[in-house]
């Protein structure tokens, strides 16, 4: 086989692997905002705060989080608020690692 040919058949490997882990990452995605409001519905969130009109008005419209805000700047807030707004009234995430990480993606995809 020439070099060519083996050059294609690399590029079209690593096309597919690619494209593979696109989709297996969308679904990951998918499944961490999926937890990620869960978990914000079990921690009560919505007593302060609203998304799409449905909530408390104390803590503030969250619908579009992730139109103003990054996954580490959600994370971040969520985790320890008065760290980023030192006159933040929300109290800080009491939850996992894995927890935190999944409210923090629900809300990045906020948009």
């Amino acid at each position: 086989m020439n070099l060519s040919i083996r050059i294609l058949i690399v590029f079209a490997v690593a096309s597919l692997n690619f494209s593979a882990v696109a989709v297996v990452r969308a679904q990951t995605d998918a499944e961490l905002i999926a937890k990620g409001q869960k978990v914000y519905a079990e921690q009560k969130c919505s007593q302060c705060h609203s998304i799409n009109g449905t909530g408390g008005k104390s803590g503030g419209n969250l619908s579009k989080a992730g139109a103003t805000r990054d996954f580490d700047w959600l994370k971040q807030f969520t985790r320890a608020p008065k760290s980023l707004i030192p006159n933040a009234k929300m109290p800080a995430f009491q939850g996992s690692r894995e927890e935190l990480d999944a409210v923090a993606a629900y809300l990045a995809s906020l948009k």
